[in-house]
């Protein structure tokens, strides 16, 4: 991947001079491009603007050979996400890949970094996420269980670093038990870590929902749609589609079918709008299954 879609930064002589020869300077510079594109992003909900955005600085680090920034290879992660929000084509995988392969390299060159080995954790989690996407079901387990084996990580990590790997995993075993197991492990980091708590109640909301277990999606939907208000500014326009299409999803698995339909309706305009080819997927096929009165299983993510 050679960034042809950026467009080039303008920046000094003096500051590129600065981040070439400074670590700091870059990681201080990069951080900055990061929190820059992550607002964009939350503002508008545009992720392929937010990737062009991203890949300018990606394409200046690469023209001053910056290694070893750990904002640089965050940056990178951030930049993989939304080509996976894209998901328009196998172009965008083979993009994202490309992001990931970068932050890896970034973040192996880092030195006396903390954020180390948070960041090789969600590089484990994202890998497993492309993995999957490509319907490679083998590496996705692999890159899993590799992400949770890893000594090096484990000596370093904190246990909250965890949390989007052992989500990811319970996600591929596909189990009642395990769904449950993950609910209230999520209450101890429920208001410390308000996104990935949300994010673990929606993937228990969607395992229920998906395997018809009605009753107890029920019993959920107040904290799941209480840990969506919790997030805040963090409430991005993929996260409201793909909020929205969960409450579909149970109106419809509870025989409310008209509220069902209108949701689905709304939501599928505004993912096309948005150029959100992923959740356009997606809510076609659940607005077939509400057609054909069966809902059970029909959020099936990455399937290209």
């Amino acid at each position: 991947m050679d960034d042809l879609g950026a467009v080039p930064l303008l920046v000094s002589l003096h500051i590129q001079e600065r981040i070439a020869s400074s670590a700091r300077a870059a990681d201080l510079f990069f951080g900055a491009e990061l929190t820059r594109v992550r607002d964009y992003y939350s503002r508008t909900g545009d992720p392929r603007l937010a990737l062009l955005m991203g890949e300018s600085a990606a394409a200046l680090a690469r023209k001053l050979d910056v290694v070893g920034s750990t904002s640089l290879a965050a940056l990178h992660l951030f930049l993989c996400e939304m080509c996976l929000a894209a998901g328009a084509s196998a172009d965008d995988l083979t993009r994202a890949g490309s992001h990931l392969d970068r932050a890896r390299d970034q973040a192996e060159r880092a030195t006396g970094d903390a954020l180390v080995p948070r960041i090789l954790l969600n590089w484990y989690w994202l890998m497993s996420i492309l993995a999957k996407a490509t319907g490679d079901d083998t590496a996705y387990a692999v890159l899993l269980a590799e992400g949770l084996a890893d000594k090096w990580i484990a000596r370093r990590a904190e246990p909250a670093d965890y949390i989007p790997v052992v989500r990811q995993q319970v996600m591929a075993r596909q189990e009642l038990r395990g769904h449950l197991a993950l609910l209230v492990q999520a209450a101890q980091y429920k208001e410390q870590r308000p996104l990935d708590y949300y994010r673990s109640v929606k993937r228990v909301m969607e395992f229920l929902t998906n395997h018809g277990h009605h009753a107890a999606a029920r019993n959920l939907h107040y904290e799941f749609v209480r840990s969506f208000a919790a997030i805040g500014p963090r409430r991005t326009l993929i996260a409201k589609i793909s909020f929205t299409k969960n409450l579909a999803h149970l109106a419809a698995l509870e025989g409310d079918v008209a509220v069902a339909k209108r949701l689905v309706g709304a939501t599928l305009r505004s993912a096309a709008e948005a150029g959100l080819a992923g959740q356009v997927r997606q809510l076609t096929r659940l607005r077939e299954a509400i057609a054909q009165s069966d809902v059970r299983g029909a959020l099936v993510t990455f399937c290209l």
